[in-house]
């Protein structure tokens, strides 16, 4: 083990310190106990899965995260040997031994002792693969994320390192998006009626180049933000990432206040506290015994990383709705060409940075991936150009809106077809939020123009009916705002 790999797990393994007073057991069904007190065993836990990987030659080992038919506050962690069968009984002595190791120094010296037992080679040959599942139950996204720390941070580098580079992943992720948008501009100007300008002619290519240059500043911001997400895992326990991000939406408010001149009544702000609370509420966990709320000690940098986490894609957000909005009669697919251009050129200046700071042999940029890490690309390109659509013809806290009734449906459906159990922290996130959504696009919220500097309400209007299709509606008619005042539909035609 490497000075690097030895400061890593350090690192990490401290924000997730074991349970005091409580000595768990592996087992036939791995560990099981409740959920509240399991962070640190799951994240432990990925260590061994990674190690047992590194001994069997870089076979896939299965981590799964489940309790069966326990009740829902409990949850269980167990290792999958790579035929499938239970991990070997040789092992769980080991994985006794860390899951109750007092503290990350500990730690690291049974991993030493055991890696150097066994001949499992730390700093070279292939990274390790797991395969990594849960069930449904609340606790089991937490959990899931605290197994992923040793696993993507330090057992499955090679030679201490990553064994793709985290730009690469971006850049290639742009030059997806980017494909696609080029694809969907052959087709719509394939499609164009006799007379209109074309599309692919070169004089409309550079003209709305020049006019959607603004696009440059998303997705330099976006660029940013994609690499930052990684350096957040190393500062912060992933339930406080997440808990973070829901800090976006009344950042994302002030921005679109800012920059594009919303105008929000305190109705709506309130609306906008409410939904930060209600998906807050969703996602609070009871953390182990002896854990901070921030997973390390509350110091200035912190509080940095905090606010450029914050702000960074807030920013991106809010920039990329006006860039795009601005220039709103150029074809979406043109834009989108622009901005996932930019962005794969912004990324590719990055891999030309780790070129000069680590040698030509860093520049393969599809060294390392798999099959897992191309489906990441696609899913994360398939997101943006999904993004893309709310940030032209709705907006961006329409887009948070409907991402989080979305989640709200997949938890029914959960419910419904595999009979999981909704928990309290579930119910009363979801009716918040509901609360929330109909505050914010109720008629009684909208504001009207200023009369001698006073921003005034728009009275309701008597015919108004409470539904959820008319809340729907309120958004489709709030979605409609840009930099011009004409209104356009919310779809494309």
């Amino acid at each position: 083990m490497d000075e690097q790999q030895r400061s890593t797990i350090l690192q990490s393994a401290s924000r997730f310190p074991p349970p005091k007073g409580i000595k768990l057991s592996y087992g036939t069904a791995g560990f099981r106990a409740d959920a509240s007190i399991l962070q640190s065993t799951v994240y432990r836990i990925g260590i061994l899965a990674a190690l047992r990987s590194l001994n069997t030659g870089g076979a896939v080992i299965g981590l799964m995260i489940t309790a069966s038919h326990n009740k829902v506050s409990d949850n269980g962690v167990k290792v999958a040997d790579p035929g499938g069968e239970m991990l070997t009984q040789d092992w769980e002595p080991f994985a006794d031994s860390i899951a109750n190791a007092p503290d990350p120094e500990s730690l690291i010296q049974l991993i030493a002792e055991f890696a150097k037992k066994e001949d499992i080679p730390l700093n070279g040959g292939k990274g390790a693969a797991i395969l990594l599942g849960r069930d449904t139950r609340p606790s089991g996204e937490s959990l899931v994320e605290a197994a992923k720390q040793p696993i993507l941070v330090y057992m499955s580098k090679v030679d201490g390192k990553f064994k793709f580079s985290p730009i690469s992943v971006n850049f290639l992720t742009e030059f997806a998006k980017v494909i696609f948008a080029l694809v969907m501009l052959l087709i719509q100007a394939r499609n164009q009626k006799i007379g209109e300008k074309p599309l692919l002619s070169v004089s409309s290519f550079v003209q709305a180049a020049r006019n959607n240059v603004l696009l440059a500043v998303p997705a330099f911001l976006y660029a940013i933000n994609n690499y930052l997400k990684f350096t957040m895992q190393l500062y912060f326990n992933p339930a406080t990432v997440k808990m973070l991000s829901n800090l976006k939406v009344l950042v994302i408010a002030v921005l679109l206040k800012i920059v594009m001149k919303r105008r929000f009544s305190i109705i709506q702000w309130e609306a906008l506290a409410l939904l930060l609370i209600g998906i807050s509420i969703n996602q609070m966990r009871s953390l182990p015994e002896g854990s901070t709320a921030m997973g390390l000690p509350v110091a200035m940098g912190a509080y940095i990383y905090t606010f450029i986490f914050v702000t960074v894609p807030s920013m991106a957000s809010v920039f990329n709705e006006y860039a795009m909005k601005s220039q709103y009669d150029t074809s979406i697919y043109m834009q989108n060409l622009f901005l996932y251009g930019y962005g794969a050129i912004f990324n590719f200046l990055g891999i030309l940075v780790t070129v000069i700071i680590k040698g030509p042999e860093s520049f393969d940029i599809l060294q390392g991936h798999s099959r897992a890490t191309m489906l990441l690309i696609i899913n994360n390109a398939a997101q943006g150009i999904l993004s893309s659509f709310f940030f032209k013809y709705a907006d961006t806290i329409l887009k948070k809106y409907s991402s989080t009734v979305a989640t709200i449906f997949t938890g029914f459906a959960s419910a419904a077809l595999f009979g999981h159990t909704l928990t309290i922290n579930f119910m009363l996130g979801i009716s918040i939020v509901f609360i929330s959504m109909h505050q914010f696009f109720s008629p009684l919220a909208k504001v009207k123009e200023e009369e001698n500097g006073v921003l005034e309400l728009e009275p309701a209007q008597s015919n108004h009916r409470d539904t959820f299709v008319d809340i729907a509606a309120g958004a489709n008619e709030e979605a409609t705002h840009r930099v011009e005042d004409e209104r356009r539909p919310l779809l494309p035609t």
